[in-house]
């Protein structure tokens, strides 16, 4: 969720903040006795300064110092910790396509946790394309004819195919 060659957050996950944690939605799981909260490389103060630019209101905490984005694959650096993303293996992901310079850096990620009294269990983790249940917009996208409009996508000749969205750049998550 951070670029630190801007000191900012990547632009998807700012857009999926301002649609997704909204203060209404924060209340809804608060009822149901869940908090939500983000995590980020970035030094504290950078967090701070973003997240009040933006009118957040959920907590976000700094994990700089530690290794809590490594150890649940959202970082990916091989000197702190073997590259493995969306469940696959470094192999498995070559295999794709993907070269050791695409595997480096941020990459978006959610995981779920269970605290019960002074245990904490780690339940559920989503990557990549498995957030997007999670995004307010793209479920809804899924159900019309020009669907998502994505690079990606095989759109049919005289279809839109992928390009900038008003007020949303196109590019991934995270990328810096």
């Amino acid at each position: 969720m951070w670029i630190d060659a801007i000191d900012a957050g990547c632009p998807s996950c700012t857009a999926a903040a301002d649609l997704t944690f909204t203060e209404g939605d924060r209340k809804l799981l608060h009822g149901k006795g869940v908090t939500f909260a983000c995590v980020s490389r970035a030094p504290y103060e950078s967090i701070a300064r973003y997240r009040d630019q933006h009118g957040w209101t959920f907590p976000w905490y700094s994990s700089r110092d530690g290794d809590f984005t490594y150890d649940f694959h959202v970082t990916l650096d091989p000197a702190r910790a073997p590259i493995e993303y969306n469940y696959k293996s470094l192999d498995e992901l070559h295999a794709d396509g993907w070269t050791d310079d695409d595997l480096r850096g941020d990459w978006p990620g959610a995981s779920v946790f269970l605290r019960h009294g002074d245990e904490v269990f780690h339940t559920y983790s989503a990557y990549a394309r498995g957030l997007d249940h999670s995004a307010v917009g793209y479920p809804f996208l899924d159900l019309t004819p020009y669907g998502r409009q994505e690079p990606w996508e095989d759109s049919p000749a005289g279809w839109p195919q992928g390009g900038p969205v008003v007020g949303r750049p196109v590019g991934d998550c995270c990328e810096g």
